[in-house]
């Protein structure tokens, strides 16, 4: 019997689909761990946009815990770049000189440290917003494996080909004080 002939490469479209799938659920897998550090200590109020004097505080805590100022992040979820882009001083031209941006973004850096957004924060279950992060990255730790394990199975009586891609991992806290969750006005 003979092979059919494509020239679309099921294979490398399903690889394709099976790592964007397996990144969403790791990155929810990190985010999972937000909420408990700094001891489960949250900025912010639920449900509340992210102001500047939340942000300072947030800082404030991190650098009172001791913790180095290079390789920090913030990360949060559509709602905080929003938030964000209401604050004067991240946005206008007026508060810094050299890296204004003239779409209206607010710069590189918040203090110091890039702002990342993900739609996988792990909401607050008894609220309406999520858990976003003030952190350094030596806060969490996160092994992955390097080659997933893709199996191909072709069942010709049914006309199908069932591609399943396994992967492992694993996320801890390192250093509990390396980060503040601050919460999200948004799940």
């Amino acid at each position: 019997m003979s092979r059919r002939q494509s020239q679309v490469d099921l294979v490398a479209l399903s690889e394709t689909e099976s790592a964007y799938s397996i990144s969403k659920k790791i990155d929810s897998t990190l985010c999972d761990e937000f909420s408990s550090l700094n001891g489960g200590t949250v900025n912010g109020v639920d449900g509340s946009a992210w102001t500047d004097n939340v942000l300072i505080a947030a800082v404030e805590e991190v650098d009172e815990a001791d913790i180095d100022e290079e390789n920090r992040v913030w990360i949060g979820d559509p709602s905080t770049r929003a938030d964000i882009m209401k604050i004067d001083k991240f946005t206008k031209a007026d508060y810094f000189a050299g890296d204004a941006i003239p779409t209206g973004q607010f710069r590189k850096n918040i203090y110091g440290a890039p702002l990342y957004i993900t739609n996988n924060l792990t909401a607050v279950s008894s609220g309406t917003g999520a858990y976003g992060v003030y952190m350094h990255r030596n806060a969490l730790a996160i092994a992955i494996q390097e080659n997933m394990d893709v199996d191909r199975v072709e069942q010709p009586l049914k006309h199908q080909i069932t591609i399943n891609t396994t992967a492992l991992w694993g996320v801890t806290i390192l250093r509990n004080l390396g980060g503040v969750p601050i919460y999200t006005r948004l799940k």
